[in-house]
């Protein structure tokens, strides 16, 4: 809870920034969708949507994004769940392939920094945010012959729903495609601050932008 309200806060104050802005930046607001395959932790997906206000008309924005890592979870806990599926493999006899993941929505609040152009050059961009991410561990069918293993894979990797602090660096290249869209091109790091083991996954995605200005 307490990253949530450091996020809450966080919002407040970049949103009174972005009020503060003068009227003409304000014509360039955007709205963007993205999506894009995770790695580093089990390879997954990620899809998030985008609010951008831009502050002080030098390519500087306010961002403010929500989304959905599908799958967040450490190479210390699959190897965990392995070690279940060893486990049940030797109880039942049967070949056992467990479907767990630990999905987290998260939403953070940030600074991205994209120079004006032309409306026809590739131009780079970074952001970075901080926010919230929400954590839970989710088990798919755990019924090996005809015993539920679902106690078993709890006991061992936990059952909690967590809200932990998350911290979101980009970068990567616009190619606009008119003066009113573009695509983003970009790597993203996103950090999750658990206790242990520590969530830190990488992402690769695309990001089509519409442009409410002029």
């Amino acid at each position: 809870m307490r990253s949530i309200r450091l996020f809450m806060t966080g919002a407040a104050a970049v949103v009174a920034l972005a009020v503060a802005a003068p009227a003409s930046a304000q014509s360039s607001t955007y709205a963007a969708g993205l999506g894009g395959v995770t790695f580093g932790t089990e390879g997954s997906a990620g899809v998030g949507a985008r609010l951008g206000v831009p502050l002080g008309g030098r390519g500087t924005f306010v961002i403010f994004e929500i989304g959905r890592l599908f799958n967040v979870m450490p190479q210390e806990i699959a190897d965990v769940v392995e070690l279940v599926e060893d486990l049940v493999e030797l109880e039942t006899g049967e070949n056992v392939s467990l479907d767990v993941s630990i999905p987290a929505p998260y939403g953070f609040a940030g600074l991205r920094w994209s120079p004006p152009t032309d409306g026809r050059r590739l131009a780079p961009f970074v952001e970075g945010g901080f926010g919230f991410g929400r954590m839970s561990v989710s088990i798919g069918e755990a019924v090996v012959g005809g015993v539920n293993v679902r106690p078993i894979i709890r006991r061992e990797i936990g059952d909690e729903t967590n809200a932990e602090a998350l911290l979101a660096l980009a970068g990567g290249v616009r190619v606009p495609f008119s003066p009113q869209t573009s695509l983003d091109l970009g790597y993203r790091y996103t950090r999750i601050f658990t206790d242990d083991p520590v969530v830190n996954t990488s992402m690769i995605y695309g990001a089509i932008n519409y442009s409410f200005g002029r």
